[in-house]
């Protein structure tokens, strides 16, 4: 049987990046809010702080969940490397394929939305300094979500494969 490293090493990594979300939804919260109350900012960084606000709470929000989740996940999962291994092949393997459909639908999202958030900034460069803040602020957030997910991603292809060889 299979060493059940790649299942310790997949959830740790999982933890590792889901502090870094929620640590990085933290800082773009506070940032955010200081732009909007704090005085002497200008109209881009009045636009800035509600991408940055929104997708803040998105991060906020997936980086705790994702966290406690996987501490629980790591131990069904082990529990189902121990107690009952086929278990890896009709319950995880289903579960993480689902997972990285939905990746792609993530992945189109944020491309959307980041390609928005250029076409903002250079739209508004001469008209609208809120707007051009609106679209940096999108472009820049939803590239740290396009940038996070990217890693999951392979990370989760990774578990996947390591799922897979439990069954040969």
């Amino acid at each position: 049987m299979k060493s059940k490293q790649f299942i310790s090493t997949y959830f740790k990594s999982e933890q590792i990046e889901s502090l870094l979300l929620l640590a990085i939804g933290m800082i773009a919260l506070t940032e955010a809010l200081y732009f909007v109350w704090g005085v002497n900012f200008s109209a881009f960084y009045k636009g800035m702080s509600w991408p940055l606000l929104l997708i803040a709470i998105a991060e906020i929000a997936f980086g705790a969940s994702i966290y406690f989740r996987s501490l629980l996940d790591i131990r069904k999962v082990e529990a189902y490397y121990g107690n009952d291994p086929s278990k890896l092949q009709t319950e995880e393997l289903p579960r993480m394929k689902k997972l990285m459909r939905n990746y792609v639908i993530y992945r189109w999202a944020q491309s959307i939305l980041c390609i928005v958030g250029v076409f903002m900034i250079i739209g508004m460069n001469s008209t609208s300094d809120f707007w051009m803040g609106v679209g940096t602020g999108l472009w820049f957030q939803s590239g740290v979500m396009l940038v996070s997910d990217f890693f999951a991603e392979r990370r989760g292809a990774v578990y996947i494969q390591g799922l897979e060889e439990m069954n040969q």
